[in-house]
C-alpha cells in the first residue's frame, strides 16, 4: 500500500504520540509507586530508631546488683533504678530460716554494682572500711552500718543505736549527714564529735 505524504505524515504523527502516551505513563506510575513505598520504608526506619530507644531506657533503668548470704537463691541480678533491699531479697528467693535481719535496712535503696549481705543468726559482721581516693576511709555508713558497727562512734549507745537504725528503716535511708540529728539523742554537740567519723555513701 502507497500512501501520500499527508497519510505518511499522520501516521508517524500518531506513532509519535503513542510511544510519546506510553512513556509519559510509565514515569507517572514510577513515581507513584516511590510515593507509595517511601512512606512506609521511613515509618519502618522511625520504628527501628524508636526501639533503639526503648532498648537504651531500659537499659539507663536498671541497676545490677549482687546479693550473698542468708537468702535463697544468692546471685547477682537486675532490678529497676531506685529499687529497695526488699525487693533484691524477693528476688532471690527470700530469707532463709536462718537470717537475722534485725540490723538490716531492707528499705534502703539499691546502687548499680552494689554488693549486700544478709548475715546468719547469731554472726557477728566486722566494719568493713571504704576505699575512697586511693586511701583507706574508716568512717562508719550511717546508711549501711549494723548496730555494732553505729556503736563504735562516740556517745552511741545501744538506745541511740536502735533509734538510728529505726529512723533510716522508717525514711529510707539518710540524705546527708546532718539529718541523723533528727534522731532523738543526737543534738548539735554530739554531731560535732561524730560528724567527721560518718558518712551517707
Amino acid at each position: 500500500m502507497i500512501f501520500s505524504k499527508r497519510q505518511s505524515f499522520i501516521l508517524l504523527t500518531v506513532m509519535l504520540l503513542s510511544v510519546l502516551s506510553v512513556t509519559l505513563v510509565g514515569c507517572i506510575k514510577e513515581k507513584n509507586e516511590r510515593y507509595i513505598l517511601s512512606p512506609a520504608s521511613e515509618a519502618n526506619k522511625a520504628s527501628d530508631n524508636e526501639e533503639d530507644n526503648t532498648d537504651l531506657a531500659l537499659a539507663l533503668d536498671e541497676i545490677v546488683v549482687h546479693i550473698k548470704g542468708e537468702v535463697n537463691n544468692p546471685g547477682i541480678y537486675s532490678l529497676p533504678k531506685d529499687a529497695r533491699l526488699y525487693q533484691l531479697v524477693e528476688e532471690a528467693g527470700g530469707l532463709t530460716e536462718n537470717a537475722d535481719i534485725k540490723n538490716v535496712n531492707l528499705a534502703i535503696i539499691l546502687k548499680d554494682q552494689e554488693d549486700k549481705y544478709i548475715p546468719a543468726i547469731g554472726e557477728v559482721i566486722e566494719a568493713q572500711p571504704i576505699v575512697s581516693e586511693n586511701k583507706l576511709d574508716n568512717r562508719v555508713r550511717i546508711n549501711y552500718a549494723t548496730k555494732e558497727e553505729l556503736k563504735s562512734l562516740p556517745g552511741i549507745g545501744d538506745a541511740i543505736a536502735d533509734r538510728i537504725v529505726e529512723y533510716r528503716s522508717q525514711k529510707g535511708g539518710f540524705k546527708r549527714i546532718e539529718d541523723i540529728k533528727n534522731v532523738s539523742g543526737i543534738g548539735d554537740k554530739k554531731f560535732e564529735d561524730i560528724k567527721s567519723r560518718i558518712t551517707v555513701d
